[in-house]
This record gives C-alpha cells, structure tokens and sequence, in this order.
C-alpha cells in the first residue's frame, strides 16, 4: 500500500528540484512533485532486482536513485511493475491514466482496476518503446521526437 508523504518543507532531492510532495509507492520508490515538474525516483538497489535491463538503460541516476520523468521515462518503470502504479493510483499520485486514454479514444469509461497487469504492462510499454526504442534494443526512427538515452549504455 502507498503511503502519502504529503506536502512538507524539505522534501527528498529530485533532478526537478526538492519535491514538494512526495509518495512512498513501494519501498524505495517514490512518486515525487516539485514545483514545476515531477516523476518517480527508484532507489538503484531495488531498479536492480525489480526492473527490466530497458527500464535501467532509461533511468538518470540521481545520487542513491534512479530518476524517471512525469511525460516519458515513467511509462518504462510502469510497464515493469503495473502493481507499483495501482499502488500509486490508489494513493491518489495519479490519475488513471487508462481510464483518461479509453475515455478520450473512445468516449468510454475504462477504470485501470478492472484491467489485469498484462494490459497495465502493455500499455505502458507501448509508450516506453515509443519514446526509447533504443532502450528496449530496437531501431531507431528517422525524424524529431524520440528520445535519447539520458546516459550512455553499459
């Protein structure tokens, strides 16, 4: 179950800046809000054991952490651990971002606790890949907008 941290003064470091609010999703992984911009922060120790080589190759180490932004690299962290997002979904971190997607294509109302974690896992893949396919060992498009590896490979 996620713990809420709410909003306090000193809240932990971010590569955005202190977090102004941050939740415990699981041990050693927060979702982090500052002022202006947001994400998940995986301690490396437990990114090891519980994400995929493609989530860590995306991951910007931030001091004991791995840091994962709010528009694309989350979706790799997500697409690993579907329990970690109904976690930070039920602590009130996020919207239901399925739903919103289901809701907006197809004027449905799609809750995310009615999908199982294969389709929680798939959809976010599908946005990692998206924006990192060189992280998930594919090639990679011509044209703007994909994104680079934040480090280079190991």
């Amino acid at each position: 179950m996620a713990t809420y941290y709410g909003h306090r003064q000193g809240g932990m470091p971010t590569p955005w800046g202190q977090a102004d609010s941050q939740i415990k999703v699981a041990s050693g992984v927060y979702e982090v809000c500052t002022p202006g911009h947001g994400g998940i922060m995986v301690g490396k120790a437990i990114a090891r054991t519980h994400l995929s080589p493609a989530a860590l190759r995306i991951g910007e180490p931030f001091g004991a952490y791995l840091a994962y932004e709010e528009d694309c690299a989350y979706a790799a962290v997500y697409a690993d651990r579907p329990d970690w997002y109904r976690a930070a979904c039920e602590a009130g971190a996020l919207d239901d971002e399925l739903a919103a997607q289901a809701e907006a294509e197809r004027g449905e109302f799609y809750p995310m606790r009615s999908a199982t974690d294969e389709q929680i896992g798939g959809y976010f893949r599908a946005i990692a890949v998206q924006w990192f396919p060189a992280a998930y060992r594919l090639p990679v498009p011509d044209g703007a907008g994909w994104k680079t590896l934040p480090r280079e490979e190991t």
